[in-house]
């Protein structure tokens, strides 16, 4: 547990490792992703999982007015913070997962408009073994997990204000060995996504 409240401290650096002129953490993009997918299954007995559904919020910056040296060396990435909540297709034996990743998204292959977008974080799962109610649930036995995914996003159209992208990627959500039997649940998606873009907000400074 210790292991998993450093990465999220450490996770939380990056949101607001902002140049102080940049006001730190003001997003100044926000990002609604439609999922779709499957997950392998843990073992011949766990609970089948069936049509799966995700919804994920991103809230992003993409650091253009950040002066720090690791934003340019990396070619001013998109940074923020990913809410999610993810629907396995079986209520009553996986439930529902419901994440909170910050994430880190940069151009890749120099192709325009190819982007990878990679997130690690927390989740909390409704469902977990129990050893009279959920016995073949060998993929989760605690209520908090890691959570992480890597996403391949392409972006079919872009606006001023707008984008929509198209996306491939993996996620996987277990308790990094916390708890046995731990399994995880290992799923790939596909995605579509808008992205609004506007200028970042600064708070109102009153002088006195």
């Amino acid at each position: 547990m210790n292991r998993l409240i450093f990465c999220l401290f450490f996770g939380c650096q990056i949101l607001i490792a902002q140049d102080a002129d940049s006001s730190r953490f003001y997003p100044n993009s926000f990002t609604v992703e439609f999922l779709g997918g499957n997950t392998f299954p843990a073992s011949d007995d766990a609970p089948k999982t069936k049509n799966e559904k995700a919804l994920m919020l991103h809230f992003g910056n993409n650091n253009t007015n950040n002066k720090q040296d690791w934003a340019f060396r990396l070619g001013f990435p998109r940074t923020g913070l990913m809410l999610g909540v993810i629907d396995y297709g079986n209520p009553s034996r996986i439930g529902y997962s419901i994440s909170a990743m910050p994430f880190f998204e940069t151009n890749v292959f120099n192709i325009k408009n190819l982007f990878v977008n990679a997130a690690y974080g927390a989740s909390f799962l409704t469902k977990k073994k129990d050893p009279i109610t959920n016995p073949n649930n060998t993929a989760v036995t605690t209520d908090i997990n890691w959570a992480c995914r890597l996403f391949f996003q392409y972006q079919l159209i872009t606006t001023n204000n707008i984008n929509w992208r198209i996306g491939f990627g993996y996620m996987h959500q277990s308790n990094g060995h916390f708890r046995l039997p731990n399994d995880g649940l290992n799923s790939l998606f596909v995605s579509t996504s808008l992205q609004e873009n506007y200028k970042s907000r600064k708070p109102m400074i009153v002088e006195a």
